[in-house]
């Protein structure tokens, strides 16, 4: 099943089925496709309302075994909402602003304006992100390439890998490693119980650091020797362990 729907300037694609994959490209504007396969098409339902297209379970469509896949392609910049029981997800291309619950199932996303992720169980990873990132995980691990706005991420179980945070930084974990390879918000706040955490500053950076780690180690790098030009710009650093180490770095 496959279908074509007309949209204006404010795209978005809703989808909530409770199982089986769904894969979402960036494409024209003015248009979105989507086609369904898989044992469990025939319990899904499209339908169109004013620049929003829906596709979900139907509510009299009786019960289904099987796991529908789910293909789309929506206009650049399309708002993009995903609410799946168990499910992998896939974005590809130039997405606008992602919203995406999931109990179980990995999200690979490409490129999305801002992104919101609450998981159960699964792997989170994202290339680019052109505003801020809120993630809630219980399980799975979180990677980030490029983050441009704020980063808030809360993990149970499961370890964050970050290349480059642009806005303020808030992140929590329980029993997970913590790795941001570079912070340039001026608010960065990162607590663990049991994980170490690794937060690289650029050079000329001066910190107003608050560290406390009851049984693990806190390093910080050496001073430099080397002459800075202009006004070091102040970044407030609060770091909590109770036996995970706490790591900063010069990048």
């Amino acid at each position: 099943m496959n279908q074509m729907f007309v949209v204006g300037e404010r795209p978005r694609l809703e989808v909530r089925i409770p199982s089986g994959r769904v894969d979402i490209t960036s494409g024209p504007d003015g248009s979105v496709f989507v086609e369904i396969q898989g044992r469990g098409a025939e319990a899904i339902e499209v339908e169109q309302v004013g620049d929003t297209v829906t596709v979900r379970r139907d509510p009299g469509g009786g019960w289904s075994r099987g796991a529908a896949r789910v293909t789309a392609v929506v206009p650049a910049a399309a708002h993009i909402a995903i609410s799946v029981a168990s499910a992998d997800v896939d974005l590809r291309g130039d997405l606008g602003s992602a919203s995406i619950k999931t109990a179980s199932g990995d999200l690979q996303i490409d490129k999305v304006a801002s992104l919101e992720v609450n998981t159960a169980s699964g792997e989170v990873s994202a290339s680019k992100v052109g505003g801020d990132v809120n993630i809630s995980s219980a399980s799975g691990d979180i990677s980030l390439g490029e983050v441009r706005g704020r980063l808030t991420v809360k993990l149970a179980s499961g370890d964050l890998v970050v290349d480059r945070v642009g806005g303020s930084v808030r992140c929590g974990s329980a029993s997970g490693d913590l790795l941001i390879r570079r912070c340039e918000g001026e608010e960065v706040s990162v607590k663990s119980v049991s994980g170490d955490s690794s937060i690289g500053f650029p050079a000329g950076t001066r910190l107003d650091a608050d560290c406390t780690s009851l049984s693990g180690t806190i390093s910080f790098p050496a001073p430099t020797s080397q002459a800075l030009v202009g006004e070091r710009r102040v970044v407030r650093f609060s770091g909590r362990s109770v036996s995970g180490g706490i790591r900063v770095e010069r990048c």
